[in-house]
């Protein structure tokens, strides 16, 4: 039997941000892999490498670090609003557990320097035993980042809702 999850709500870590305008994350060329966790794992701000992550399962099957994620491309909506990561779905050999959590991060070799991407909440399915287990990413891809050209800057410094982070923000022209 094949077990399917539909990856709920997700987080955006600060540091996938971070390494994002720096250059350090290279979604279609890294390493990128998802790693799967219990209920009790609760994500956080200050969590940037995968050293800070606890309650990865542990079950029969089940290989520490978790699974590559393969076919990964990059790609914008339509209206150029939002860039979309996407990949292949993730699968599992068969194991026995009850994961809750994917966290996505790129892999370094180094827990303390792969440098954590998001933290997926998986739908409530029933536990996984001697199962294939499968993460279906929807439509919309795996990850989805704002595009920082959007909405179009103005000749004045104008404050603008991006209703992503739901918080305020000041947009500036650039020369």
């Amino acid at each position: 039997m094949t077990y399917y999850s539909t990856p709920q709500p997700s987080i955006i870590y600060s540091s996938a941000l971070y390494g994002v305008a720096r250059g350090e994350i290279d979604w279609v060329n890294g390493e990128i892999k998802v790693m799967l966790c219990s209920q009790h794992y609760t994500p956080d701000g200050g969590h940037w490498h995968v050293s800070d992550v606890a309650y990865e399962i542990e079950a029969p099957g089940y290989t520490p670090g978790g699974e590559v994620v393969t076919g990964r491309t990059i790609r914008f909506t339509a209206d150029g609003r939002v860039m979309i990561w996407d990949a292949n779905d993730v699968r599992w050999p068969p194991m026995s557990a009850w994961p809750k959590r994917a966290v996505m991060y790129q892999d370094t070799g180094d827990p303390e320097t792969s440098r954590l991407i998001s933290c997926i909440f998986l739908d409530h399915g029933p536990q996984v035993i001697q199962s294939t287990y499968t993460i279906t990413w929807p439509f919309d891809g795996a990850v989805q980042l704002p595009n920082p050209d959007w909405p179009p800057m103005r000749q004045v410094v104008e404050t603008k809702t991006w209703p992503y982070f739901q918080q305020t923000k000041k947009w500036i022209r650039r020369k």
